[in-house]
């Protein structure tokens, strides 16, 4: 799995938020939060999984189509709202 894309990461307080910018047709596709002060992980969002059957919003695919896609990724820079305590993350769509 390829955790450390092209993409810079974004800071904030003591995170750090990595992104990882994999081509569409790889399954792999993360977002790890790390605390700065220790290098520990935080937290880590998936963003390829396709709801499998039995999941919330595997009605949203029709047929099989979700047999045959890849998840999203990180495709460009993340930035952070301070004062709200927001990262926003630019992420493709499934493919």
């Amino acid at each position: 799995m390829r955790i450390f894309g092209d993409v810079a990461p974004a800071i904030y307080q003591d995170l750090v938020i990595i992104g990882s910018r994999v081509p569409n047709t790889l399954p792999e596709a993360r977002v790890v939060w790390y605390a700065l002060s220790t290098f520990a992980r935080q937290t880590r969002l998936d963003l390829s999984h396709i709801p499998q059957p039995a999941e919330v919003g595997h009605e949203s695919w029709d047929g099989d189509a979700w047999k045959e896609r890849s998840g999203a990724n990180v495709w460009s820079i993340m930035s952070v709202d301070a004062e709200r305590g927001l990262v926003f993350l630019p992420i493709g769509l499934a493919s």
